[in-house]
């Protein structure tokens, strides 16, 4: 599924960028619109991770004597392709 919704978004991206090229009036609604889009499958694929590796940091943090405010929470680094027509 999130494959599909990247996909998706990339496929937005493209259009959000013909729009611009073409100086069409409603293309920054459209980015807005696949930038807020972006931002929420990010923040539940971050938090997906985070769950997924926070309590192996726990763990570790407590076996190592790390105190408890300075045991990192996980990042996620996305990388998106390019559009061919950029």
């Amino acid at each position: 599924m999130l494959k599909q919704y990247n996909e998706f978004l990339i496929q937005e991206w493209c259009s959000v960028h013909e729009a611009c090229k073409g100086n069409r009036e409603q293309w920054p609604l459209r980015a807005k619109a696949v930038l807020d889009r972006t931002r929420l499958v990010l923040a539940d694929k971050a938090e997906h991770y985070h769950k997924l590796l926070q309590p192996s940091a726990e763990y570790l943090g407590s076996l190592l004597g790390v105190e408890q405010w300075a045991v990192c929470q996980s990042h996620v680094v996305i990388c998106i392709p390019r559009c061919k027509s950029m």
